[in-house]
C-alpha cells in the first residue's frame, strides 16, 4: 500500500516556472468545485475568458462523465478530461470517449465472487458502444445500502450513462463483463478494507483504491480498475496530444498525488489535506475563493 510522503521543495512562481506552452489540469471535488460541489458563475468565467486567449485547461476527476458534463457546462473545455481517474479520456464537446482502461479479461467476473463472498455490494461500470452512440452500462450486485440508493437517485438521468439496477439491487449480469472500468462500492469502512486488503494480498490485476471521503470515517469507499489506470498517465497522455511541454496540477487530496507528482508544477488548494500542501509546489487560496480559475487567469499569458 503507497504510502504519500514525497516533499517537493517550495518553488517561487517568479522564477520562470512557466516556459513553453503549459496544460492546467484540475481536480473537480474540493479543487475547482465550491463546497456547494458547484463551478462558481466567477470561475466559469474567468476559465472561459483564458481559454480564449489560448490557455490550454482541462480536468482530471473521478467523476464519470455523466456528471462531469453538468458540473463544467458553463466552461468552454475543448481539449479531452480524464474520467473516472483516468479510466477514459472523454471530450466534452464532441461527448466521445478515448484511451478506455478496462479490467483485464476475466477479472471483472473474479472480483464479482470475491465482493459476495466479503458480502460487499458494488456498482459495476462497463462500456457500451452502439448504432445510438457509447455510454457507461452501470450494473450493481447486493442490497442497496442508503447511501447506495441516494448516489443512484441522484444520478438515474444523466447523460452518457444508463443504470441497470433493479430495486432489490440484483442486476442481471452480461455473460461478458470485459469492457469493465470500474467496480465503485460505499460500505462499513472495516468491510471494505478487509476485501481491498485480500484483492493486494491475492495480486489481482487492478488498481485497487480504498478511501474515506464525503460519507464519515466509519464508511468506505472502494474502487477497482484496470491495471494502468491513473489520472496521470491519462493527461500525459492529453498533454503529448496538444504537444504541452510543461503541466500544472491543481489538486486537494491524497487521490491527487500521482497527478501532482506527474507535473512541472503542483499547486494545492488551500483547504488541501496536509500531504498535499507538503508535497506542492505553490499553495493557493481554498477551493470557495475561485482560486484555480484566478491561477489559470492570471498565469496562463506567462506560459
Amino acid at each position: 500500500m503507497e504510502h504519500y510522503n514525497t516533499r517537493v521543495p517550495h518553488i517561487s512562481f517568479g522564477h520562470g516556472l512557466l516556459r513553453g506552452r503549459t496544460l492546467f489540469v484540475s481536480d473537480l471535488d474540493g479543487t475547482l468545485l465550491g463546497s456547494d460541489s458547484r463551478v462558481s458563475s466567477e470561475s466559469a468565467l474567468m476559465l472561459n475568458v483564458a481559454i480564449a486567449g489560448g490557455a490550454a485547461f482541462t480536468v482530471a476527476t473521478a467523476r464519470t462523465p455523466a456528471t462531469a458534463i453538468t458540473l463544467l457546462k458553463d466552461i468552454k473545455i475543448s481539449i479531452p478530461g480524464a474520467v473516472m481517474t483516468g479510466a477514459a479520456l472523454f471530450d466534452f464537446s464532441s461527448r466521445r470517449f478515448s484511451r478506455l482502461q478496462f479490467l483485464p479479461p476475466g477479472v471483472a467476473s473474479r472480483l464479482v465472487e470475491m465482493y459476495r463472498v466479503h458480502g460487499v455490494s458494488t456498482f459495476i461500470y462497463t462500456y457500451i458502444y452502439t448504432y445510438s452512440g457509447e455510454r457507461l452500462e452501470v450494473y450493481h450486485i447486493g442490497q442497496l445500502n442508503q447511501h447506495e440508493l441516494c448516489f443512484l437517485e441522484e444520478r438515474s438521468h444523466t447523460p452518457v450513462k444508463h443504470f441497470s439496477v433493479p430495486p432489490d439491487g440484483e442486476s442481471l449480469l452480461p455473460e461478458n463483463l470485459d469492457t469493465t472500468m470500474l467496480l465503485y462500492s460505499v460500505q462499513p469502512w472495516d468491510r471494505a478494507y478487509a476485501l481491498y486488503g485480500e484483492i493486494v494480498d491475492r495480486h489481482v490485476p487492478v488498481t485497487p483504491l480504498c478511501y474515506h471521503d464525503t460519507f464519515g470515517n466509519e464508511w468506505g469507499q472502494l474502487e477497482m480498475f484496470g491495471p494502468s489506470t491513473s489520472k496521470a498517465a491519462a493527461i500525459e497522455s492529453v498533454a503529448s496530444d496538444i504537444g504541452a511541454g510543461r503541466i500544472v496540477a491543481f489538486g486537494d487530496n491524497v487521490n491527487d498525488v500521482p497527478i501532482l507528482r506527474l507535473a512541472d508544477t503542483a499547486v494545492a488548494v488551500g483547504n488541501a489535506v496536509p500531504e498535499l500542501k507538503e508535497m506542492a509546489d505553490v499553495v493557493i487560496g481554498c477551493n470557495d475563493e475561485d482560486s484555480v480559475a484566478r491561477f489559470v487567469l492570471q498565469n496562463y499569458k506567462k506560459c
